[in-house]
């Protein structure tokens, strides 16, 4: 019989002794979101997956208003979105779902040479959703984009690329990502909903075109149209464990 020594032996203890020590808090962090996610038993989450979105960004300086309205969310029927049903009618003046954003701006890059242009804006700040049982949202007024019943609040971080293709012209790409701090139940559809829930985080992207209006304030807006989409379940933990 071979004689284990007693120093390898008691290595294999404490190595097993520290795995359970980390799994124990982590399993106790797992149960406690599991209870957090599952409270409000009979409020339907929407939004769980993705949503679409079309809008417009102004900037004015170094801040931001970013409004528009929510035109498509998985799992409900896009009927369900707007007053009009018809397709060809469905607008910001028909949307329920509408958004008004503010940021500002972080840090900023420019690429340039003697025959293109790329500006990279980063940006910080609070959007609020809100539910407009009577749609009446205009982009000739951006604050109309907020009014209703605000249904969640998150923080969001975006990058935008502008590729300049002209004189003050340019195409806008952009990419962040989008945290909730809130979301209040509220009636849609008949039953009582939820847009998302507190903690869940989504990555955003978005494409438009952008004119620049005056140079050395600087001013410019954005018209786009882009997507939200939920991250993994353990990308969206993460940030709890933190």
């Amino acid at each position: 019989m071979f004689n284990v020594p007693f120093g390898i032996t008691r290595y294999r203890r404490l190595l097993w002794v520290g795995i359970a020590a980390l799994a124990l808090p982590l399993l106790l962090l797992i149960g406690a979101g599991q209870e957090l996610h599952s409270q409000e038993g009979s409020v339907t989450e929407i939004s769980s997956d993705s949503y679409q979105f079309a809008g417009r960004i102004d900037q004015d300086g170094f801040d931001f208003a970013a409004y528009g309205y929510i035109y498509d969310i998985e799992g409900v029927a896009p009927a369900e979105l707007f007053s009009d049903s018809n397709p060809l009618f469905t607008s910001e003046t028909t949307a329920h779902f509408t958004y008004y954003a503010s940021a500002e701006l972080t840090s900023r890059a420019v690429m340039t040479d003697t025959d293109r242009a790329i500006f990279a804006l980063d940006s910080v700040g609070e959007i609020v959703y809100y539910y407009q049982e009577s749609p009446s949202a205009s982009f000739d007024d951006p604050q109309s984009f907020a009014q209703g019943t605000p249904v969640m609040t998150a923080t969001i971080r975006l990058q935008d690329i502008l590729t300049v293709t002209g004189p003050d012209r340019g195409l806008a790409v952009g990419n962040g990502k989008l945290s909730v701090l809130s979301a209040e139940p509220f009636t849609f559809g008949g039953e009582t909903v939820r847009f998302g829930r507190p903690g869940k985080s989504y990555q955003i992207s978005t494409q438009g075109d952008a004119v620049r209006t005056d140079a050395q304030i600087p001013q410019s807006s954005v018209l786009l149209a882009g997507d939200a989409i939920s991250v993994t379940w353990w990308q969206n933990f993460l940030p709890i464990v933190e």
